[in-house]
């Protein structure tokens, strides 16, 4: 919410309302999530057509790259955080 109020307040946009600009952002967000999955099931699928050992390998490297960006990044995050903070 602060990011469409300080939108509205630097571009002097009055007739925004915070609360409109909220959902739309929101309702953004929610649909590029959706998309992004969508994306991750189409590709063993596509992958299944070229046999089944290609789609389970797809699933395999799909499931290893979001693992990846899911769990070791919010790890990584967080070591980085931890290391860089004042003693």
């Amino acid at each position: 919410m602060t990011t469409s109020i300080g939108l509205t307040n630097h571009l002097r946009l009055e007739w925004v309302q915070s609360t409109y600009l909220t959902k739309v952002l929101n309702r953004g967000t929610t649909h590029y999530t959706l998309g992004m999955r969508a994306y991750y099931l189409a590709v063993p699928f596509v992958l299944w057509l070229f046999g089944p050992t290609w789609m389970l390998a797809g699933a395999i490297l799909i499931t290893a790259i979001l693992y990846k960006e899911t769990i070791l990044g919010d790890e990584l995050k967080q070591l980085i955080e931890k290391r860089s903070a004042p003693a």
